[in-house]
Formats: C-alpha cells, sequence, structure tokens
C-alpha cells in the first residue's frame, strides 16, 4: 500500500497549510564547491524577499533564511512557509533543475510526495544465536542502530557434542535459548517497525536464527517480511545487506505501481472504476468516491478549490460559487487535487508519465464507487 496517505505527519501538516499566502522552496544540496556559502547565501536571499512580498511575518522569514544559510549535507530541504510559520523536510536525490521558489494558494505538494513515496522507511536486521543488529534506514539514512541480545550465554548458545546421557539434554536447552533469544529479536523488530511504519523488514544472517526470528514476528509483518540469503560479517558484507534491501524495496515500489497501473487500466477499459480525465478525476475527488489517485506529473493548470471544504475542487470556479461557497481559490491542479485527496482518505501513487497504462494527463483515478 502507497504510503502516501493522510496518516503521514508532514503530508497531514501540508493539509492544513492552504488559502495562501504559502510559499514553497526546494533548495538543492549545498554540495562540496568552494563557492557553497555564497551560492546558500544568494538562496537565503532569494528565500527572504519571496517570504516578505508575501507579508509572512519577520521571525518566520528570519528563520527560513537561516535554515538555508546553515544547510550542509547531501540532501535538498523542502520548505514550506505560511503565517502559521515554517516546516521543513530533507529531500533526497534533487538536483538544481528541480530547483521551486513560489508564492500560491496551496504548497507544492509534487517533491514531497516523490521523495517519500521512493524513499519509504524499512529495517535490516541481522540476526544470529545470540541477538541482533536492528537498524531504522529513513530517507536513505540509518537513523537508529539497536543490538538485541538475547538471555542466553555462549554455553548454551551452541549446540555441543556432548554425547551419551546428556547429549538431548543440551541440545534441547540449546534450541531452547535459541527459540528465547529469536523471541526478543522479534520483539523488537516489531517495536521498531511501529516506530517508522516500516514498509519492508530485511532480516540477514544466521539462517537458523532468521527464520526463527521470522517465525515469532506477528502475523500483520508477513506481508512486509524479507528473508535475506546473504550473511554478514564484517564491514563490506554489512553495506551490501543495506544495499541489497534499498533494491529489494525499489523493485517493492515497481511491483506496487504496476499493480496499481494495471488496475488503473483494467478499469478504464471496462469504463467502470475509473476516471481518466483530469475534470473527471476533480468531479471523483468532490464526492470522495476516490480510492487511489494516480499522480504522473505536476501540472500548473488553474483550477479553483473552497477555502472552507479542501474536497471542492474544479476547473471551474462557478461550479463551486454554485454550490454556495462564496470564498474559492485559484490553485495549481496537481495541488488541488493532492489536498482533495488527502481530505477525502485516498492513497496516492506516483506513477510514470508515459506507459500504455499511464493516465492521459497528470491525473488518473481508481474509484471506491
Amino acid at each position: 500500500m502507497s504510503p502516501l496517505t493522510p496518516a503521514d505527519p508532514l503530508l497531514a501538516e501540508l493539509l492544513d497549510r492552504r488559502g495562501g499566502p504559502v510559499v514553497t522552496a526546494v533548495v538543492p544540496a549545498p554540495g562540496f564547491e568552494g563557492d557553497t556559502l555564497a551560492r546558500m547565501g544568494i538562496r537565503a536571499k532569494e528565500l527572504r524577499a519571496a517570504l516578505e512580498d508575501a507579508g509572512l511575518p519577520a521571525d518566520v522569514v528570519e528563520a527560513a533564511g537561516a535554515v538555508v544559510e546553515s544547510h550542509v549535507g547531501e540532501d535538498a530541504l523542502g520548505i514550506v512557509a505560511d503565517e502559521s510559520g515554517l516546516l521543513v523536510s530533507t529531500l533526497v536525490d534533487v538536483d538544481e533543475s528541480e530547483e521551486v521558489l513560489q508564492v500560491e494558494t496551496l504548497p507544492r505538494y509534487v517533491p514531497f510526495l516523490r521523495d517519500r513515496f521512493e524513499r519509504r522507511p524499512h529495517l535490516v536486521v541481522r540476526a544470529d544465536r545470540r541477538g541482533a543488529q536492528v537498524a531504522r534506514v529513513e530517507r536513505g539514512e540509518i537513523s537508529r542502530d539497536t543490538e538485541v541480545t538475547g538471555p542466553g550465554d555462549e554455553a548454551t548458545i551452541r549446540k555441543v557434542q556432548a554425547g551419551g546421557w546428556s547429549h538431548k539434554r543440551f541440545q534441547n536447552r540449546a534450541e531452547h535459548t535459541w527459540d528465547q533469544n529469536a523471541q526478543e529479536v522479534a520483539d523488537a523488530v516489531a517495536s521498531e517497525a511501529d516506530a517508522i511504519d516500516a514498509e519492508l523488514i530485511v532480516v540477514t544472517g544466521d539462517e537458523r536464527a532468521v527464520n526463527l526470528v521470522a517465525d515469532h514476528l506477528p502475523e500483520r509483518f508477513r506481508d512486509h517480511l524479507v528473508l535475506d540469503d546473504r550473511q554478514p560479517f564484517d564491514d563490506e558484507s554489512d553495506a551490501a545487506v543495506f544495499e541489497r534491501a534499498t533494491t529489494l524495496l525499489r523493485d517493492r515500489v515497481a511491483r506496487e505501481i504496476v499493480d496499481v497501473l494495471e488496475r488503473f487500466g483494467e478499469a478504464r477499459g471496462r469504463d467502470d472504476g475509473a476516471a481518466a480525465d483530469d475534470a473527471d478525476v476533480l468531479a471523483a475527488l468532490r464526492t470522495g468516491a476516490v480510492a487511489t489517485l494516480l499522480l504522473s506529473g505536476d501540472s500548473g493548470e488553474r483550477v479553483h478549490v473552497a477555502a472552507d471544504d479542501p474536497m471542492q475542487v474544479s476547473m471551474r470556479a462557478e461550479d463551486l460559487t454554485g454550490l454556495g461557497f462564496d470564498d474559492v481559490l485559484e490553485c495549481r491542479l496537481t495541488d488541488a487535487a493532492v489536498q482533495a485527496a488527502l481530505a477525502g482518505g485516498a492513497e496516492i501513487v506516483v506513477v510514470p508519465e508515459h506507459g500504455p497504462n499511464s493516465p492521459t494527463g497528470a491525473l488518473g483515478a481508481i474509484l471506491r464507487y
């Protein structure tokens, strides 16, 4: 299931920022050139000017400029500001061609959506018979690394070749200790997965330990679990495991996109259960009929939305005033559609612009009814 739903805290906060003026800025990573400070200083100056022109409070203007001036690292910045304050998020894989500085009635959603759709949180677990390393990976970086050690000691972790009457007892004791350790690891994995709403849990390491951990995980994680066949024991193989996890995640996202596009194409072919035209998608959003919004572009075509109800969107302002909405805002098509989808509880899937089942315009929708 797509992670782009109203449950995402950042998207939920963006949904509250409407009515304008709303300033959105996407600032590429500083890089490592010698003129980095100068370039970031220029971008900070431009952002401050845009915020001042939009009439935003002085403390918001200064805070936004300071964020850009002090930015270091390899990630871009996504900034949304209005009179209520400043929202800042790092964005991965953004270059200078995707730089944004706009003043609108709604935030510019697409840079944040693409980042979250492709860079989903996941866990990488390296298990052995004593415990495990459990790493949270968020936005392409390890955000937390936890070591879990079970109650067993070295004497009971390994099966011993004791022989005689005691052999069976030693074997059973080892199996019991492995099982206890695996349960503790599984509990920790479940807790970490819930904390970041992990899209994928990749468990690797000792084959027996991996299978025991998998057996102890709650059923709700079965669709998110991948048992990898690599067994890392050093830094080099650790790096390979994290890269492998990233590849598995990309494969999962790609399969999700293919599945959504196939369902959309089939429904469109039957002329039942899909909206394929931008205007039809907006009409479906107005009634809450959209289950999945397909986003294949970032259209700046002008549309209209009711200030008091983000689900009420239309190509024509008179459609909304005719429904009794006096305060109607003009905005970008894609931003209005995303806002309406989030307000209506729909999920959003970012799909390719070109393909046999892709929408012909910027939007498509799979309908609930």
